[in-house]
């Protein structure tokens, strides 16, 4: 059964990087929101903040509705991942890829 996905591309980095994984995702019935943290890809006006970045997380998270969801994240997204994991009840799991956690 296909489970829902959230990307959070790392420092310095974009929802952009997600691009091949997402459609690979996508063409397995995945549901799939790679985001851009504030300061970063579409958002590079803003003024980054992790408190920003954990809600910009939470959001798509709950944007994909109320099944488990799978936040998988790179460097500061694996931290953000992790983060997010814990305050998100619709979390079903976490892959923190390149982060050291």
């Amino acid at each position: 059964m296909p489970t829902p996905v959230v990307l959070v591309h790392g420092l310095r980095g974009s929802s952009a990087e997600w691009s091949v994984l997402r459609d690979i995702l996508e063409a397995h019935g995945h549901a799939v929101v790679a985001v851009d943290l504030p300061g970063h890809g579409t958002r590079i006006g803003e003024p980054f903040s992790i408190g920003e970045s954990l809600v910009t997380v939470a959001d798509a998270a709950r944007s994909l509705g109320t099944a488990p969801v799978f936040v998988v994240g790179r460097g500061l997204g694996g931290h953000l991942a992790v983060e997010c994991g814990s305050l998100i009840g619709t979390v079903g799991g976490v892959v923190a890829i390149g982060c050291g956690t």
